[in-house]
């Protein structure tokens, strides 16, 4: 599953293709916790469903539970029933510019980027 051929592709006996984030609604977490939501900017591949869509499908398919609606509205609702950080949090009300998340829970886990990609501002 993805969204460009990879060489390791040659070797999948399925190939699945999925949207780009230009080509789908979505959301982000940044690595100040900050949770960002995005829009559709462009139109995807006729045909080609979005990874919620795929995902919801093929675990439906395998007798699993997916999300009432296969949007990022509907996996939103479900994730703020069971993840205490994001208790009350829905897709349609997280502003514009974001809204900044507690991260203390992850203040112990060492981030594979590293220091390099994390924005430290200038001293005043």
């Amino acid at each position: 599953m993805g969204t460009h051929f990879y060489q390791t592709s040659q070797y999948a006996n399925i190939e699945i293709p999925l949207l780009t984030a230009f080509e789908k609604d979505g959301t982000f977490v940044n690595q100040q916790f900050r949770l960002q939501k995005f829009a559709k900017a462009v139109p995807g591949p006729i045909g080609v469903a979005s990874d919620i869509e795929t995902f919801a499908a093929i675990l439906a398919a395998m007798g699993g539970k997916a999300p009432k609606r296969a949007t990022p509205a509907g996996v939103w609702e479900a994730m703020s029933a069971e993840i205490p950080q994001f208790k009350d949090i829905s897709f349609d009300r997280i502003p514009a510019d974001g809204q900044l998340l507690d991260g203390s829970v992850f203040a112990s886990e060492k981030f594979r980027e590293g220091k390099t990609l994390h924005y430290a501002p200038a001293n005043a």
